[in-house]
């Protein structure tokens, strides 16, 4: 059976077990965040996390202005969720637009290395790594800000 969304699952991070949950995921991208941990002597800590940014290795969207990645939670259509990647600041000045998570040069489509030194991405426009539009959107709300990574609800205006 597929997993729900909120299944939890143990796995072992760092010598210590962890307890994950499932968030979602499309595409064949599964999002866990962290949901708590037992410590060595024993006790169990809560931790609601959100995932790290090293462990979000495939985006579904990359927007213009910011240059914000998403990774869709569900589907997108109406109103859905999705995690919000703010680029660095290295990725925003050279104008990388498609490279995942850190810049890559051998990324074909990224920007930085066609030598633009602005992105042709629009503003509030949703595009798919290789800058074939997917939809117009408008931010529906945040509800959890961890380092670069932020939860997000997402409106579909225009596909």
């Amino acid at each position: 059976m597929p997993e729900q969304i909120g299944d939890r699952s143990t796995i072992t991070m760092g010598g210590r077990l962890c307890i994950r949950e499932f968030m979602g995921g499309v595409n064949g991208n599964r999002v866990y965040r962290r949901a708590g941990y037992v410590l060595r002597n024993g006790n169990y800590r809560n931790g609601n996390m959100l995932p790290l940014v090293t462990t979000l290795t495939k985006v579904d969207g990359v927007t213009g202005g910011g240059l914000c990645r998403y990774v869709f939670l569900t589907p997108p259509a109406g109103t859905f969720q999705a995690l919000c990647v703010q680029p660095t600041a290295t990725m925003v000045l050279i104008a990388c637009d498609s490279c995942a998570i850190i810049h890559r040069s051998t990324a074909l489509h990224c920007s930085a290395n066609v030598g633009l030194s602005k992105s042709p991405l629009d503003v509030n426009v949703m595009y798919s790594p290789t800058h074939k539009r997917l939809f117009t959107f408008k931010h529906a709300g945040t509800s959890l800000v961890e380092g670069r990574v932020s939860s997000v609800s997402l409106r579909v205006l225009n596909i």
